[in-house]
């Protein structure tokens, strides 16, 4: 069992924002805010997973 699978899918960043936003009773620019900040968190880890892919490639190709 995949340490994610224990979360629901995302439709998008904006559900993912407002759920998280009504949850906490943010003002429109607290959510904006939280908007930035995931979507920065969102490509950070995304250049981590794919430099972690790349790695993993070159160790299994002997390169």
């Amino acid at each position: 069992m995949s340490k994610f699978s224990q979360f629901p899918p995302l439709e998008s960043i904006d559900q993912a924002v407002n759920k998280a936003a009504d949850d906490n009773d943010l003002s429109h620019a607290e959510r904006m805010f939280l908007k930035k900040k995931l979507e920065s968190e969102i490509r950070v880890k995304l250049a981590e997973f794919a430099n972690e892919i790349s790695q993993a490639r070159k160790l299994r190709d002997g390169k």
